[in-house]
């Protein structure tokens, strides 16, 4: 193990995890129009206020991430086994650009 990643807990990792989504949000609730211009969408009306809507459940779901290790205490471990499949079961980015149409 590196000396970089030996001070990374989950209750660090979880709270990184909220971090990174809390960027998203105020991505989505500020900059909506940036936010859908990076993937090559021309943003409408329609498509700002639904940023809005999951900007907000996005911002739920950073709250979850930054209270999780208060709630699982010494249990983490299981608490973060029983998540990383559902989490686990989304493929990342690249693997889904063909299934979107984007193949820019």
């Amino acid at each position: 193990m590196t000396n970089v990643l030996k001070g990374l807990t989950l209750e660090l990792l979880y709270k990184l995890g909220a971090g990174w989504i809390t960027l998203w949000v105020l991505m989505l609730w500020f900059a909506p129009n940036m936010f859908f211009e990076m993937g090559g969408v021309e943003p409408t009306d329609d498509l700002r206020v639904m940023a809005r809507y999951l900007g907000l459940a996005m911002a739920a779901i950073a709250g979850f991430h930054w209270i999780i290790p208060m709630w699982s205490g010494d249990d983490i471990k299981k608490f973060a086994q029983v998540t990383a499949a559902p989490v686990g079961g989304f493929p990342p980015d690249e693997r889904l650009r063909p299934l979107c149409g984007n193949n820019a």
